[in-house]
């Protein structure tokens, strides 16, 4: 799944997604690098050439651009993006 992270992240994340993929990393092994290599899985360039809008659309946050996987028309079901909108905002700070 670590690997999967260029391909599937996005901006709108947790603000603890980097402390979350580090501890990942290290517990699969990584050295004192892995909040380094966590930060670049998620915020390259190299990966997010573009930058994306993004909005709510029936209750779902969807980007209005490519780069997202979280986008009107992906391979997703409406389902799916509403789970991961769900998701991602139990993990912002400040919710129950």
């Amino acid at each position: 799944m670590l690997l999967l992270l260029p391909g599937c992240a996005d901006s709108d994340r947790p603000s603890t997604a980097i402390d979350m993929v580090t501890a990942a990393l290290t517990s699969l092994g990584a050295g004192p690098d892995a909040r380094q290599v966590g930060a670049e899985l998620l915020d390259s360039r190299r990966y997010w050439t573009q930058s994306c809008q993004w909005a709510t659309v029936d209750g779902v946050l969807v980007c209005l651009g490519a780069p997202a996987y979280r986008s009107l028309g992906s391979e997703l079901s409406a389902s799916d993006l509403r789970l991961v909108t769900e998701a991602f905002t139990a993990l912002k700070p400040g919710r129950p």
